[in-house]
């Protein structure tokens, strides 16, 4: 077990999140809606289900992660309805295996944050165009404000795991730049494909550490 190992175990899983949690968003979104907004929830729904292919990937490589620590794999989902409860028995599978407060716990840790924060901004992302077309929708403003919420908590933690000492000082480096990049507001869509830069940075930085 390495702690890359452990990383992509918290990582993976909610790194499929752009097409499960998309797919729950559009759904809910789509009820009773008309003119406009119907017609932008068609165009982000075709966006969405081109991701599946990547999604299953994901589900993939959090399944030989888990193998990898020495823990079963959960059922995958049959679908975005069972994602987020697949989600944390996940991560309870891998935490229950890792040893508190160990490299490979921290590296686990900081794998969940970073998957959150990345599918957080890309539902921010998601949400933000919805509102283009229907600025006064309550659905939507109700959940861009708890979207931020959970944005601003992925900034904090990322910003006290950046100063770990357990982590590599390269790590350190790059979960700080993520922790700058989840903050930048300006571009959720480029926020969240430079989280996806920095965790491909971050999983070769713990290649090899145990």
């Amino acid at each position: 077990m390495t702690m890359r190992d452990a990383f992509v175990a918290g990582y993976a899983p909610s790194a499929a999140s752009p097409y499960y949690s998309g797919l729950a968003l559009l759904a809910e979104a789509a009820r009773g809606a008309e003119g406009e907004l119907a017609h932008r929830i068609g165009q982000e729904s075709d966006e969405v289900v081109r991701r599946r292919d990547d999604a299953l990937a994901r589900l993939d490589r959090t399944a030989d992660a888990l193998a990898a620590l020495g823990a079963p794999a959960p059922d995958r989902p049959a679908d975005a309805t069972e994602y987020a409860g697949w989600v944390e028995s996940v991560f309870a599978t891998a935490d229950a295996v890792l040893a508190a407060g160990s490299a490979g716990s921290v590296a686990h840790l900081l794998g969940h944050v970073l998957g959150e924060g990345m599918a957080t901004l890309d539902a921010l992302a998601i949400v933000w165009r919805l509102r283009e077309a229907a600025p006064d929708h309550v659905l939507l403003r109700v959940q861009a404000e708890s979207l931020e919420h959970e944005r601003a908590t992925a900034e904090r933690r990322l910003g006290k795991l950046a100063a770990h000492p357990l982590l590599p000082a390269t790590v350190q480096r790059a979960t700080a730049s993520a922790a700058r990049a989840i903050a930048d507001r300006e571009s959720f869509d480029a926020s969240a494909r430079a989280l996806t830069d920095h965790a491909l940075v971050i999983e070769s930085g713990l290649q090899g550490g145990s």
